[in-house]
């Protein structure tokens, strides 16, 4: 925590100096000996979350993605349909025997040719990485001959191509050298330097096999202040930031030379219950919970109207959705529903075995909202006699995945990155997967997922899906929040090329520039 206050520090004094002198960014182009100052087209993003390692095969090291360093196999559109970016086909006659075409003509960063059996050395470097890829891929056997690859899954997965959209199936090329620092893909740009947990300098790749590279240089800095970003925006050192706070949204759209650019998300805040711990594990308990939840009082402020109230996963005009319950808040229902628990209701206030309940939340900074959603929660339980001390962790899914000693988390999901809902059913409510903090094992719901999981009929896996949902809502295993928007703003006198990404994948693309 001391580095990052330092960083903001830094960049609050270097906003300063760069007020006052400008910022002039120039090449040397030698010609004949004779050197030349041009000046490079450049631009500088701030980002929310850090980094400490630029290998896409660590869990959930997604910025070299984001950066525009590596692509994946195949790509989601902002229509959440599904497109070949570093493969140009693939086929299947039963979901379970693939043949994957990897694209001709494309070459890594230091000139090696991309070819099946590059991929295949990914797919194994990933599958010894990333316990969560692995249990995702399944894979039974990859073979590789010239740009075809053959894989074969354990069970059948209509969705299988899907699974290479993940930003951890990024393609490096794996016999290079700093795979942590200085990872060679085949993106639109190559890195520079890397300063873990602050920036990234990144560079044109002047031999890209997408097309022409716009910008000349980026730079991607990490800070997790949101007044810090706001003002690097404002004093013109930052083109462009990702997620101001919301109370600054209104100040931003006042002023004619800054774009806010807010899109309806794939993400749901929701929190997590521990199914560890006292109590949890009885569906009127986390009923009680969830009715402390004041999703419009959220929404209206916290969020600056920037989100839309979540009462399950997914957005309810997915095909996988249901119509969702809207179980309103209000401190009577959480009273009702502790007692139907086996709590002691008396004189609107909840104790057991004659002493107040208390508990804990554990949430974290980098979404700055979540605390303050968790302050509401920890509000409204006061008022009914709960007493909840909130916990803001460095790394969330650390703290989750090695303590014991939370009850509930304020968390945010990617629900469906991919456009279906195989990433939430299998990541959150799978026993084994990576984002089942909560410790959640339902044999019922279980053996929906793994029906949904081998079926090959896309109308058939979205009933099991919404089975699935049913099931997750009726037992209240999460409690969902809000969907929040994502929201960029950037500097419309400078930049053109931006696009906010739905999927929140692709950031730093060859098409970004400097008017």
């Amino acid at each position: 925590m001391k580095t990052k206050k330092i960083a903001s520090i830094l960049l609050m004094l270097f906003l300063i100096t760069m007020a006052i002198s400008g910022c002039v960014s120039s090449k040397n182009i030698g010609d004949n000996g004779t050197d030349k100052n041009i000046e490079e087209k450049k631009a500088t993003y701030l980002f929310v979350f850090s980094a400490n390692t630029l290998n896409p095969h660590i869990e959930k090291s997604y910025i070299p993605l984001r950066a525009g360093i590596v692509e994946t196999l195949v790509k989601i559109d902002e229509d959440l349909t599904l497109k070949p970016w570093l493969l140009e086909s693939w086929k299947s006659e039963d979901a379970k025997h693939w043949q994957f075409k990897v694209r001709d003509g494309v070459t890594f960063h230091n000139g090696t040719v991309l070819n099946a059996n590059m991929v295949k050395s990914n797919i194994e470097s990933v599958i010894e990485k990333n316990a969560g890829i692995k249990n995702v891929l399944n894979i039974e056997s990859v073979e590789a001959n010239g740009q075809i690859l053959n894989i074969v899954i354990k069970e059948p997965n209509l969705s299988f191509p899907s699974e290479f959209v993940h930003p951890n199936t990024a393609i490096i090329d794996v016999n290079a050298p700093d795979l942590d620092t200085k990872p060679i893909g085949t993106g639109p740009f190559k890195v520079e330097s890397f300063h873990p947990n602050a920036s990234i300098q990144l560079v044109k790749n002047n031999k890209y096999w997408d097309g022409e590279v716009k910008l000349d240089r980026v730079n991607f800095e990490f800070n997790e202040d949101a007044n810090a970003r706001l003002q690097a925006l404002q004093s013109g050192y930052a083109d462009i930031i990702f997620k101001p706070a919301s109370e600054s949204i209104d100040i931003l759209k006042n002023n004619s030379d800054i774009t806010v650019d807010s899109v309806a998300s794939l993400r749901s805040h929701e929190i997590i219950y521990n199914m560890k711990k006292s109590n949890m594990d009885i569906n009127e308990f986390r009923k009680g919970l969830n009715a402390l939840i004041n999703r419009k009082e959220i929404v209206d402020t916290i969020m600056a109207g920037q989100a839309s109230p979540a009462y399950g996963p997914f957005l309810e005009k997915f095909p996988f959705a249901v119509d969702y319950e809207k179980g309103e808040f209000g401190l009577d229902k959480a009273l009702s529903n502790f007692k139907k628990a086996g709590l002691t209701v008396s004189n609107g206030k909840v104790s057991i075995n004659g002493k107040p309940l208390k508990m804990k939340i554990v949430t974290y900074a980098s979404r700055p909202e979540l605390p303050q959603i968790a302050q509401i929660i920890q509000s409204n339980a006061k008022k009914i006699g709960i007493e909840m001390d909130i916990y803001i962790a460095e790394n969330i899914d650390e703290y989750l995945n090695t303590n014991n000693d939370w009850d509930i988390s304020v968390y945010s999901l990617l629900t469906a990155p991919r456009g279906d809902a195989s990433y939430f059913l299998n990541a959150a409510f799978a026993p084994e997967g990576v984002q089942n903090h909560g410790h959640i094992n339902d044999t019922k719901l279980t053996t929906i997922i793994d029906k949904f999981n081998k079926c090959t009929d896309e109308k058939e896996r979205n009933e099991f899906a919404k089975e699935a949902v049913e099931l997750i809502n009726k037992e209240n295993y999460n409690s969902f929040i809000v969907y929040p928007n994502i929201t960029s703003a950037y500097n419309n006198k400078r930049i053109s090329g931006w696009t906010t990404s739905i999927s929140e994948y692709y950031m730093i693309t060859k098409d970004l520039d400097v008017k």
